[in-house]
């Protein structure tokens, strides 16, 4: 396949902040066409920034336009059938294209891509992609491969998982449960690690075709970690990168359903809302009575017992909770009965 190389005349307000055509080149839709075709296709567009809260387009509006993300995090909603609000069901990233396929099928759109915190998109018109075409028949041959080779994925194996897919933001203006729960529904493979506002690592999940298998945060692992990021839920950026996954030494390897690690996690970080104003002092020391623990719930004996365990080293509460294997809502549950039943003082 080969592409002319002679630069034609924008088809479109070409406004465009920069004449730099190496960021389509990181685009997944763009990456294998040579430099030329790329200043010709950035020349028949403009890129946009978008501020938080945009929306560059709803339901049923026309496709005239497709994007590319240049910075920043689209987010793709649909209508909740069950509550009427709008429901977050992806996260498109940087290099990523939106609306190239209904592009040449002229399809209204079906949902709406709204701007969590802020992005710089490239917009090309339909009518300046066919042009483009127009002058650059092999162009047109390009897309045609790209669109037979994604339905030919999708028919043997009902998705396309891009392994390289990026995404990242600000936990001011993303919510993490949900950024969890739409990797979980898009069958994501990758590691999601989240950082402090100071860029130290604070958690990392890894995703296998979107169940969690593998998560750290802190001495923490497995669903305990994933529990603990509620309590309370975290400042900073996330990150989650395709294709790479945790070494063998972050832990136990689960197969937890994002969904239900989510809700489990709700109802701790409620239960730990509910009892942390009386565990304030990280400096007490917890004193256990003489005698075996006395302990009727079946389900958090074992963590009961742990705790137990380690009250006997008369450990200060921080240290205690930073030895235990539980999340903080855990611990403090264990200890809150401990002290109701009289079995610490």
């Amino acid at each position: 396949m080969r592409f002319g190389v002679a630069l034609g005349h924008s088809f479109m307000n070409s406004n465009t902040v920069t004449s730099d055509p190496s960021f389509l080149a990181a685009a997944t839709l763009f990456s294998p066409l040579p430099v030329p075709v790329l200043a010709k296709i950035l020349a028949s567009g403009s890129l946009r920034r978008y501020a938080n809260g945009d929306v560059l387009f709803r339901p049923g509006d026309q496709t005239e336009e497709m994007f590319v993300v240049k910075t920043g995090v689209i987010e793709i909603c649909r209508v909740d059938p069950d509550t009427g609000g709008d429901k977050v069901v992806a996260y498109i990233g940087e290099g990523d294209a939106i609306g190239e396929m209904v592009l040449f099928t002229g399809s209204p759109r079906s949902s709406m891509a709204r701007v969590p915190e802020e992005a710089e998109v490239f917009v090309i018109t339909r009518s300046g992609v066919i042009e483009l075409c127009r002058q650059e028949p092999d162009l047109a041959l390009y897309f045609a491969r790209v669109f037979a080779s994604r339905l030919e994925s999708w028919v043997k194996k009902g998705r396309r998982q891009d392994t390289q897919r990026q995404l990242a933001g600000n936990l001011r203006f993303f919510d993490l449960a949900t950024v969890m729960q739409t990797l979980g529904d898009s069958q994501s493979s990758g590691t999601l690690v989240i950082r402090t506002d100071l860029g130290r690592v604070h958690a990392e999940l890894d995703f296998v075709d979107g169940r969690i298998v593998q998560a750290r945060l802190g001495h923490l692992t497995a669903e305990q970690a994933c529990y603990q990021l509620f309590q309370p839920p975290p400042e900073g950026t996330f990150l989650f990168q395709g294709g790479l996954h945790l070494d063998s030494d972050a832990g136990p390897r689960i197969s937890a359903n994002v969904m239900s690690v989510l809700m489990e996690a709700m109802r701790l970080q409620d239960e730990w809302n509910n009892v942390r104003e009386g565990f304030d002092d990280q400096e007490r020391v917890f004193t256990p009575a003489p005698g075996d623990l006395e302990w009727e719930d079946d389900d958090s004996l074992v963590a009961a017992f742990n705790i137990w365990s380690l009250l006997h080293r008369g450990l200060p509460l921080g240290v205690l909770m930073s030895e235990s294997p539980y999340c903080s809502a855990v611990v403090l549950m264990v200890l809150d009965r401990l002290v109701r039943t009289k079995q610490v003082s």
